[in-house]
């Protein structure tokens, strides 16, 4: 099973980008479970879905925080360029190469190879 709450080791494209996916998958059906509970006219309820729309937010935000830093990882980078995704034109460049770019082959000062195993 993939780690998505460490920052250790590497992670290959294909990887990365399911783990994207299901993260992306299951963050939208807590922020439409939320938002549904949000525009309900209890006020406990209202206010348990704001509370689970901003939990869903920060813990999948972290959850790709992890992944970035695992993937600039297996490019050979340290993790602290995963702040440059905060950068407005360069976020894009950086998500493609995250995306698409070929990690180092063999094992690097990050661990093993992720495609060799």
């Amino acid at each position: 099973m993939l780690k998505w709450f460490t920052a250790r080791g590497r992670i290959s494209r294909r990887q990365y980008l399911l783990s994207v996916l299901a993260i992306v998958l299951l963050t939208f059906g807590w922020f439409y479970i939320s938002g549904m509970m949000a525009f309900n006219e209890d006020l406990a309820i209202k206010a348990t879905g704001m509370l689970l729309f901003v939990t869903t937010l920060v813990a999948g935000g972290v959850v790709n925080a992890f992944l970035v830093v695992r993937r600039l990882h297996d490019l050979g980078k340290p993790g602290a360029h995963g702040w440059l995704l905060l950068v407005p034109m360069y976020s894009i460049y950086l998500q493609l190469v995250l995306l698409f770019a070929k990690g180092v082959e063999g094992h690097n000062q990050y661990g093993p190879d992720p495609a060799a195993a």
